[in-house]
Order: structure tokens, then C-alpha cells, then sequence
């Protein structure tokens, strides 16, 4: 039996990573609901209003997850983290939500001592609004691969601060499955779920955007890391996180429908 499944922003939105989602809020909420999922995700960019927001309310979903943080940890656009901070806080005062994601797209090298201190004062915000920040490694960035954010959690110290575990980024940075065993599971805040290819050519942060496929159309051993999570004690949120081009042209009804059975498959 499956957990209770949440739908990334990417994974409804119809549109790239950073490109404007191509439904409404209202859509993406039906379809969401209609397929199973009981939890969405939303990008800080992606609404304005209070008023905007009641289709997750009418629907009965919840907001999982809003991202995405970033400039914190090199410190090189203070100004942007601070707006997308603010908004990410109204997000949550508004509709409630569990966690803002965070990591850093840019390489290092990377000042542990001083992006946990801007991880701690970040979280320290975060949780006044009743969220935890959730830290998601990139291979091709600062905070590469798992233990690197773990190390980082660990300097910083913060009882709200946690790990994203995204597959595509931890396959693709090396993670075997005996690697999360390591992980304390009570660090995981998320798991986001999603195929891709055994080897990845070329530009990283393109090709991620790109090739983050529907279970089963990729090369990742999903059940096993479920399995993995399961034993060493995790029972937390799991996110579809699926984009790639053909996957955004389809109807959100469609994208919705395939995600969730795609992933529930994986928990049977």
C-alpha cells in the first residue's frame, strides 16, 4: 500500500524548471486530487495572491513543499534570498505548508562554516512560519551529493533543518543504495521520486531538467531505495518529481494520472 503521495510543482505545472506553469492552480489542484495524490508542491514565483491560493484549500490538498532557496550557502545574491524568503513565508502563513526546499545551483567551493551559519539563521526564520528547510543536493553545485549536505546539517545544528533526497541527484552523484542506511532517518524531511538515465552527458543541471522520467522508463532501482528508506526507519512524505519534454506537453489531467500510478506502483 502506498503512503499518502505529493505532486511537485514541476510535476503539474506543464512547463520547465524555471519557465511559468501552464495551468492554473485550479487545474493542477483537480487534477491533482482526481489522480490521488494528497499534497502539492508550489515555486515561490508561481502566485501572488491570497485569493489565488483557494483552490488548494476547496480541494482539500496540502502544501507540502515550496521552493526553491538558493544564493544562500555562496552568499552571492543576498537580495534575492530575501525576497524569495518573504514569499515563501507568506506562502506558508497563508495556506500552511511543511517545508521550503533549499540547496544552491552554482559550484563551490563551499565555506562550511559560513553556509551553516546562513543555513542556521535561515531556519531560524523558517520556523516562526512553521517550516523546516529542507536542503537538496546537487551533483553539479556546492552542496553535491548527500553527505556533503549531512555534513552541512551537522555544523549547522538546526532542529528544522533536514535533507531532500531527490533520486535523479543521488544517483547521478554516485549514491549507492547501501548509502542510505547511513542516512538518520528523522534528518529526511522528503523523498522526491523519479527515473533517469544510467549515464548523464553533457551539462548536469541541463540534462536534470531534462531526463527526471516516469518510474519505470529509466535505469533507477526506485524499490530498492524505498525498501532501503523503509528499513532504516523513514516513514515520511514522498513527492513525485517528474520533467522532461515530452512529459510537459501532456494534459495536467494526464500528467497527474501517470505520476501517481507510476510511483504508487513502486510502494506494492
Amino acid at each position: 500500500m502506498s503512503p499518502a503521495l505529493v505532486a511537485s510543482h514541476v510535476t503539474l505545472s506543464g512547463a520547465g524548471f524555471t519557465e511559468p506553469a501552464r495551468f492554473s492552480l485550479a487545474d493542477r489542484c483537480a487534477a491533482a486530487v482526481g489522480a490521488g495524490f494528497t499534497g502539492i508542491g508550489l515555486n515561490t514565483n508561481d502566485l501572488s495572491t491570497s485569493s489565488a491560493l483557494d483552490p488548494i484549500r476547496r480541494h482539500g490538498l496540502e502544501l507540502v513543499e515550496i521552493e526553491f532557496l538558493s544564493g544562500w550557502a555562496l552568499g552571492t545574491d543576498p537580495a534575492a534570498v530575501a525576497s524569495t524568503e518573504q514569499r515563501a513565508f507568506a506562502l506558508a502563513d497563508q495556506v500552511g505548508a511543511r517545508h521550503l526546499s533549499a540547496g544552491e545551483y552554482h559550484p563551490g567551493p563551499l565555506d562550511f562554516a559560513r553556509a551553516a551559519a546562513a543555513l542556521r539563521e535561515r531556519c531560524a526564520r523558517a520556523a516562526v512560519h512553521g517550516l523546516r528547510i529542507a536542503v537538496e543536493p546537487f551533483p553539479w553545485s556546492a552542496i553535491r551529493d548527500v553527505p556533503t549536505a549531512l555534513h552541512l546539517l551537522e555544523l549547522t545544528d538546526a532542529p528544522n533543518a533536514g535533507l531532500l533526497l531527490d533520486t535523479w541527484h543521488f544517483f547521478t552523484a554516485g549514491g549507492r543504495i547501501p548509502d542510505l542506511a547511513r542516512i538518520p532517518p528523522e534528518l529526511i524531511v522528503a523523498v522526491q521520486l523519479n527515473d533517469g538515465p544510467s549515464t548523464v552527458p553533457g551539462d548536469l543541471l541541463t540534462v536534470s531538467r531534462n531526463t527526471r522520467l516516469l518510474p519505470g522508463d529509466g535505469t533507477f532501482d526506485l524499490r530498492s531505495v524505498i525498501r532501503a528508506l523503509s528499513e532504516s526507519g523513514y516513514d515520511g512524505v514522498y513527492t513525485a518529481e517528474i520533467g522532461n519534454p515530452a512529459f510537459r506537453t501532456l494534459p495536467v489531467e494526464d500528467a497527474a494520472r501517470l505520476a501517481y500510478g507510476r510511483v504508487a506502483e513502486l510502494f506494492e
